[in-house]
């Protein structure tokens, strides 16, 4: 019986710690223009641009690509196919893509996984938006994101949406963010940016001077319930023996 009780407690645990493993942040992925643009077209985005319908109204629409990514610094270059893609836009993102060839699995690069694979269907990042959600770890205090984006970019932090995003379209700039938190721990991380322009695309977020990574995801309540359940299905059968 305590072989059944320690078989139980194992299954229990190895489900705990499957559950607690997942660093990552979840990306939604947005294809406002299906054909690649022109360049310099806004495509499907309105001109003048208007942040709320163009983006945000968008966001409230199923998205076309689910996936997970371990970072935020994009491109990820390895998938860059010649030197004549390449532009600088910054020290943490030193290359950018040019986006009359810019797929997006190029623009994943090493986290593009299964995504955008058909070469008679390709995804272009010009006139897209994206969305990554997930938790971060975030320190007593004074917290200093920064955010580098071409186009632009809205923070929410703890559910609250960060008033210093750029959110109007833009050449590839940096934009720091204060984010002070009441207690250490993690909290709550969406980041919206979007590609309007046929120019160039990139995109990283740090926090205190660091690429930010995601924080792994806290035992559901799910587990729990299973590893109660598996424990007490055990101490039930002991009992009865």
């Amino acid at each position: 019986m305590l072989k059944y009780l320690a078989l139980c407690g194992g299954l229990a645990l190895s489900a705990a710690a499957m559950s607690a493993q997942a660093a990552t942040f979840t990306a939604e992925f947005w294809d406002v223009v299906v054909a690649q643009p022109t360049q310099n077209a806004f495509g499907s985005f309105s001109d003048p641009f208007n942040f709320q319908a163009d983006v945000l109204d968008v966001t409230e629409t199923a998205p076309d690509l689910v996936f997970e990514v371990s970072l935020l610094d994009f491109p990820n270059s390895t998938l860059i196919p010649t030197a004549d893609t390449i532009m600088t836009v910054g020290d943490f993102n030193p290359s950018g893509l040019r986006e009359e060839t810019a797929r997006l699995n190029e623009f994943l690069g090493s986290e593009s996984g299964s995504v955008d694979t058909d070469n008679n269907n390709p995804v272009f990042v010009a006139g897209s938006i994206f969305r990554f959600t997930g938790l971060v770890e975030v320190n007593e205090g004074l917290n200093t994101f920064a955010v580098g984006s071409d186009d632009g970019f809205q923070l929410s932090l703890g559910g609250v949406v960060q008033p210093d995003s750029a959110t109007q379209p833009r050449g590839f700039g940096t934009t720091e963010i204060a984010y002070v938190s009441p207690m250490a721990g993690l909290t709550a991380f969406e980041l919206i940016y979007y590609d309007a322009q046929v120019v160039g695309a990139g995109l990283f977020v740090t926090k205190d001077g660091e690429l930010l990574t995601p924080a792994a995801v806290p035992l559901p309540a799910s587990a729990l319930l299973l590893l109660g359940g598996l424990l007490g299905a055990g101490l039930l059968a002991r009992r009865r023996a």
